[in-house]
């Protein structure tokens, strides 16, 4: 009786939602859904629970899902780019010009500004790279580590861009923390000092790394902080939300030489407060080389690689999965209309921009210039998130207590 009680309760809701334009929006993880098999909380009040969540108002959901067409595409083709926003600005850095012979690092800056829907050149970076990481404190941008060669170039530059002189200021204190020559590493900027993550400095094992640095603008120097807990990382994305670090995905080394490259799901969150880490619902797609945004207070995990030889084939993905932290929940939004990786993505105003990258993983000459623009929402109907629409989206709970997945 319970159970047909659900069902029908659940089926009249979910169509009165649609019916006044507030299609549901049920996050469901893992461990909400083992809490369920479990009997270990009671199904009504775990349906009365999230119906509190069921709905998203339509004037605050973000419409339109991407649009490759909205916006100038950048003036030469890049990919290992790094990126950041000042002052509603996007700027973008170095990289590799596919054009260029044996990917040839990148010193080019490129500006775009939404209002204009056009992208300036700005002044070109005193050393040309790709893979570096790029944070901003006060308008002026920091372009830290990278590879200038493509192959076991790696650097500890710290070059600083003011963006309201178009200028590029002395020489930085390079990272000095061994090994200091690093790519492939994150950036992220909090109460005014840089983080920088991860990252590695060679192609070989053990080349992937779990530093943590702090930059401090203010004095020019560098403070090393304990390293990651939870173990090496490079490829990954990172996002600073309510003043905590979120490295997403990305790639570490395990076990002894040589060693095994592994594509990881989980993400781990930095209180630079406190100085704790702790881990968070993993990616329900694990990948790398991916980028990640912050907007209206979730984060968004964009395109990437999913797989990595000898487990699996490599594979460039139109995936975007979007991260809610009250609830500690992940859920797949509107994929992107071509998959892309080792590229970058900005918020400007209230949607998100994609830049640049490779839309082919066998052949990382093969960069585009494309800008993508979008707001990313559920796919319609997919209600249990598992990227198709059939009878277990009535709902999924309805689906576990008739014995369904």
């Amino acid at each position: 009786m319970l159970r047909k009680i659900l069902v029908d309760h659940t089926r009249s809701t979910v169509g009165l939602l649609h019916a006044v334009g507030m299609p549901p929006r049920i996050l469901v993880c893992p461990t909400t859904i083992s809490l369920i098999k479990e009997n270990r909380i009671g199904s009504m009040v775990c349906c009365v629970l999230l119906m509190m969540f069921l709905a998203t108002p339509a004037w605050a959901q973000c419409q339109g899902g991407w649009n490759p067409d909205q916006a100038a595409n950048m003036s030469q083709p890049r990919n290992m780019i790094c990126s950041t926003v000042v002052d509603g600005q996007m700027y973008v850095f170095g990289g590799h010009n596919a054009n260029a012979p044996g990917q040839a690092p990148n010193n080019r800056v490129e500006m775009y500004s939404p209002t204009a829907n056009a992208w300036t050149l700005r002044a070109d970076m005193p050393t040309g790279r790709g893979m570096a990481a790029c944070a901003a404190v006060d308008g002026i941008v920091y372009v830290i580590g990278g590879n200038n060669c493509y192959s076991n170039c790696w650097l500890s530059t710290n070059e600083a861009y003011n963006t309201q002189t178009n200028t590029w200021q002395p020489p930085k204190a390079s990272i000095p923390t061994y090994p200091a020559e690093r790519g492939l590493l994150s950036a992220t900027t909090v109460n005014r000092k840089i983080y920088c993550i991860g990252g590695a400095n060679s192609y070989a094992s053990p080349g992937h790394l779990d530093n943590v640095d702090r930059y401090d603008p203010d004095t020019d120097t560098w403070q090393s902080l304990p390293p990651i807990p939870y173990g090496n990382r490079a490829l990954h994305a990172a996002v600073e939300l309510d003043g905590e670090i979120y490295l997403i995905g990305g790639r570490n080394w395990v076990g002894p030489p040589p060693g095994v490259s592994e594509v990881i799901a989980q993400v781990d969150v930095y209180n630079p407060a406190t100085g704790q880490w702790r881990q968070v619902e993993p990616l329900p797609s694990p990948r790398w080389l991916l980028s990640a945004v912050v907007l209206n207070g979730r984060i968004y995990a964009i395109g990437g690689v999913l797989g990595y030889p000898p487990e699996s084939v490599p594979v460039v993905t139109t995936i975007v999965e979007e991260y809610d932290p009250v609830l500690d929940c992940w859920r797949r939004v509107t994929a992107l209309p071509v998959g892309t990786h080792w590229g970058t993505a900005e918020v400007l105003g209230r949607k998100i921009y994609p830049v640049g990258g490779s839309f082919d993983v066998a052949n990382a000459d093969v960069a585009t210039d494309e800008v993508m623009v979008g707001c990313p929402t559920p796919v319609l109907g997919d209600i249990n998130n598992d990227g198709v629409v059939d009878f277990a989206d009535i709902n999924p709970f309805v689906a576990l207590l008739s014995g369904g997945r």
